[in-house]
């Protein structure tokens, strides 16, 4: 047991994990809830994962979406950890979220055989957070209407983790349908874009 923790606690080093709020994403069949200590079996590879707006706040737009319809982001916690997370961006769009589920890169989105992975270009083991719309305001000046681009943006699924290439990124997937991300939900949650970031 203690041989074991040990190997656990080695992992999350090496992973480059720290004390201000960066994580292990959880194995599929041992998912645990916010408050457990966060492990990995073997044979899993672990990967650095963080609470979106906890630890890294301001994020450069690194796709051409992204760029057109967002902008540059800014992301943080309204109340500590596991509260409202807002999101600010450049272009004129401010989204209010609340958290609703945790998945994994591997778990579907509920489209069919669709996986957040493939969606959000996320590593199928990091951590993937989905949150509903609370509030979305959309300015005038926002060239593309929002998210959704026209469509009110009903849930967003978001992962910030280490890429192959060892550097933090932050991948969102926005959605218009009333059905919830993660194939729970027995729906379609009508995805309508994916949107990069990496660390400013």
């Amino acid at each position: 047991m203690m041989l074991r923790a040990c190997l656990v606690a080695a992992a999350l080093a090496v992973a480059g994990c720290s004390e201000g709020g960066d994580v292990a994403a959880p194995a599929a069949d041992a998912r645990p809830d916010r408050s457990a200590p966060v492990t990995a079996p073997e044979g899993v590879s672990v990967v650095a994962t963080a609470e979106p707006g906890a630890t890294r706040n301001r994020w450069e737009a690194q796709t051409e979406l992204s760029r057109t319809v967002t902008g540059n982001l800014t992301a943080s916690l309204e109340s500590g950890r596991g509260g409202p997370l807002v999101l600010a961006f450049a272009n004129g769009i401010t989204m209010r979220l609340e958290r609703v589920a945790d998945q994994l890169g591997a778990d579907r989105t509920g489209a069919g055989g669709v996986t957040f992975s493939s969606t959000l270009g996320a590593d199928p083991n990091a951590a993937v957070f989905i949150y509903r719309v609370a509030d979305e305001t959309i300015a005038q000046s926002a060239p593309r209407g929002g998210l959704c681009q026209g469509a009110r943006t009903v849930h967003v699924a978001l992962s910030e983790f280490v890429n192959r290439q060892g550097d933090w990124v932050f991948t969102l997937a926005a959605y218009r349908g009333a059905a919830q991300p993660g194939a729970v939900s027995g729906g379609d949650p009508q995805f309508c874009a994916a949107y990069g970031y990496g660390v400013i």
